[in-house]
């Protein structure tokens, strides 16, 4: 099963960043839609309002993700996350794993363009994030493709008008 996450970002005072759905689909549209084209593991998001993901990723880019249990989390690859207490994922890169004797991984996430890692973002004493925290991994991006979501987003005029102008469209094309 597969989801569509069309997200904005919005960051705190410490310029972590964090995606905010803004975009929901009707259910059968990712289906129809994506499945095509992605195959059906795939998930798209957008980093990043105040770049702790730059140079890698910027504000309006659309990733592509994938979250296959099976695959190892690695050093350098770069997750989206959840932090209990928080709706609002995270994208930023893996920066150390700790490997128990049991085979449980754990890892420390940090964004590109941050000087500290994550810790301060995790909830109260945690300090490290486990496999059932991330949403998914990125595969690839769109640079600049998801900005027109961020501009209704912060913007709510600009989406008004385009919503005026579409409706506006349709009744003088009627047939």
């Amino acid at each position: 099963m597969f989801q569509v996450c069309v997200a904005s970002q919005k960051h705190d005072a410490m310029g972590t960043t964090h995606g905010m759905p803004c975009l929901c689909p009707p259910p059968f549209w990712d289906r129809f839609l994506l499945a095509e084209f992605l195959g059906s593991d795939w998930v798209l998001a957008q980093p990043g309002a105040v770049g702790s993901m730059e140079p890698a990723f910027h504000r309006g880019d659309l990733l592509f993700l994938t979250n296959r249990i099976e695959d190892p989390i690695r050093v350098g690859e770069i997750v989206v996350f959840r932090i209990e207490g928080r709706e609002i994922p995270i994208v930023h890169r893996v920066l150390k794993i700790h490997e128990k004797q049991n085979g449980d991984i754990k890892f420390l996430t940090k964004g590109d363009n941050n000087a500290v890692d994550d810790r301060g973002l995790y909830k109260r004493g945690q300090h490290w994030l486990e496999k059932k925290d991330v949403v998914g991994r990125a595969r690839g991006f769109v640079p600049y493709i998801g900005i027109v979501t961020i501009l209704m987003n912060d913007y709510p005029k600009f989406k008004y008008a385009v919503l005026f102008l579409l409706g506006l469209f349709v009744l003088v094309h009627r047939e």
